[in-house]
C-alpha cells in the first residue's frame, strides 16, 4: 500500500534556498554599488585634486612670465586653500643656459582633496621671435583701445582699415578669406610683454650721424641721426644668418630704406622715429627689419608710408597719420593711434609671419608656458 506523497516540505525548502540566494545577491550587488560609488567619488577626488595641482602651476607660471626676472623655488610656504581642496606645494627649478632662448622653468604642483593628491608639472620655455610677432597685440587697457574696423588677412591684396576712439575690441572685424586667423587680434592687457632694453650706450659710431643715401654694412652703429631725403636709398647689408644692430637717437626716412642679404637689421629708436611721404621701406628685400621704441617715445608714419616691418613698443605708441599708411609685418604696442586731427579712416595693415623655424632671437621676450605633464 502505497502512502500520499506530502511536498509542502519541499517547497518550503525551496522557497527558502530561492530567498537565501536573493539576498546572497541583492548584498552582492550592494556592495559592488558601493564599491563603484567609493570608486567614482575617489576617481572626482583625484580629477578635482588635479585641477587644483593645475591651478597651482599656474599662479606659480604667471609669476615667471609677468617678471622675467623671477626667481622662486618654493612658491607656497603653506597649504592654499582653493575650491574643494588645497593646492599642497607649488616649487619652480630655474634653468639657466647658455644663451636664454634655451632658459627654461620646470614647476612642480600638488593638489589636495580630503586625502586625494595628484601632482603636475608644467614647463616653461622663452618666447621665440615668431611667436612674439604674431600678430598684432596691443598691451595697454581696453579704454586705450583704438581699433574699430581692422580686416586682418594674410593677404597682402585686402585693405585693412584703423580707425580710433573705439572703448574695446568687441568691434574687430576679421577677414572672410580662407587666410583669416581670428588669432592674429587679441587683447593681451593680461599677458606680460617684457620692455625694450636699448643696449648700453657706447661711442657714437664714425661718423655720428649718416643722411643721404648711404650703404649700412657694419654689424653695430651707434648714431645721433639717420636720416635721408626724397629719392635718397639707405641700403642695409647683412649677410643671411647675421644680424646688424642699430642705435639711433633720431630716425627720420623720407626716402627709401631696404635690407639686403637675408639678414635681420634691429633698430632701437631711442627719441624720435618719423616716416614720410613717398617712401617705400623693406617691401621687396629679402631680409628682415624690426624696430624697437623706447618707453614713452613714438613711432610715427606721416603719409603714403609702405613699410614691412615688425615693431615691438609695448611701452611706446604707433601712429598712422594717413590712410595711405601701410603696415605690413606684425606689431605688439602699447597704443596704435591716428592722427589726432584726422578723421575717418586712418591706415593699413598686412599680417606678414615670420618663418615658422625662425627660434635664435638675441632678446629675452620673457616666458610662456608650453605643456603639462606627469
Amino acid at each position: 500500500m502505497k502512502l500520499p506523497l506530502n511536498n509542502k516540505g519541499a517547497a518550503l525548502a525551496m522557497v527558502i534556498i530561492v530567498m537565501v540566494v536573493l539576498m546572497i545577491l541583492g548584498t552582492s550587488a550592494l556592495a559592488m554599488g558601493l564599491s563603484e560609488t567609493k570608486f567614482s567619488v575617489a576617481n572626482e577626488k583625484k580629477t578635482q585634486a588635479e585641477y587644483i595641482a593645475k591651478a597651482g602651476a599656474d599662479i606659480a607660471a604667471d609669476l615667471f612670465i609677468r617678471d622675467n626676472n623671477f626667481s622662486g623655488t618654493n612658491i607656497f610656504t603653506s597649504p592654499l586653500a582653493w575650491g574643494n581642496g588645497v593646492i599642497s606645494s607649488v616649487t619652480a627649478n630655474k634653468v639657466d643656459n647658455a644663451g636664454f632662448i634655451n632658459d627654461y622653468v620646470n614647476i612642480t604642483s600638488t593638489g589636495t582633496v580630503d586625502s586625494s593628491s595628484r601632482t603636475v608639472s608644467l614647463r616653461l620655455s622663452k618666447k621665440t621671435e615668431a611667436e612674439v610677432f604674431d600678430g598684432i597685440r596691443l598691451i595697454g587697457a581696453q579704454s586705450e583701445f583704438n581699433l574699430k574696423a581692422l580686416d586682418i588677412s594674410h593677404d597682402a591684396n585686402k585693405v585693412v582699415n584703423i580707425t580710433a576712439n573705439v572703448p574695446d575690441a568687441s568691434n574687430i572685424l576679421l577677414s572672410t578669406g580662407d587666410a583669416a586667423d581670428p588669432g592674429i587680434v587679441k587683447n593681451v592687457s593680461d599677458i606680460a610683454y617684457p620692455p625694450v632694453v636699448i643696449p648700453p650706450a657706447g661711442t657714437y659710431s664714425s661718423p655720428d650721424t649718416i643722411t643721404g643715401t648711404a650703404v649700412l654694412d657694419k654689424p653695430y652703429y651707434d648714431l645721433k641721426t639717420l636720416k635721408n631725403g626724397n629719392n635718397e636709398l639707405i641700403t642695409f647689408k647683412v649677410a643671411a644668418g647675421s644680424e646688424m644692430t642699430v642705435i639711433v637717437d633720431d630716425l627720420e626716412f623720407k626716402g627709401n630704406a631696404t635690407v639686403t642679404g637675408g639678414g635681420k637689421v634691429r633698430i632701437y629708436i631711442r627719441n624720435t622715429c618719423q616716416i614720410w611721404t613717398p617712401i617705400s621701406v623693406n617691401t621687396s628685400s629679402t631680409g628682415y627689419l624690426f624696430f624697437y621704441i623706447a618707453k614713452d617715445k613714438k613711432l610715427e608714419f606721416q603719409a603714403n608710408g609702405t613699410l614691412t616691418a615688425y615693431i615691438y613698443a609695448p611701452e611706446a605708441t604707433i601712429q598712422l597719420n594717413s590712410d595711405a599708411t601701410t603696415l605690413v609685418g606684425s606689431m605688439v604696442g602699447k597704443l596704435i593711434l591716428k592722427n589726432p586731427s584726422g578723421e575717418g579712416p586712418h591706415g593699413q595693415f598686412y599680417y606678414a609671419p615670420l618663418p615658422e623655424g625662425d627660434t635664435v632671437t638675441p632678446l629675452d621676450y620673457g616666458y610662456t608656458k608650453r605643456y603639462y605633464y606627469k
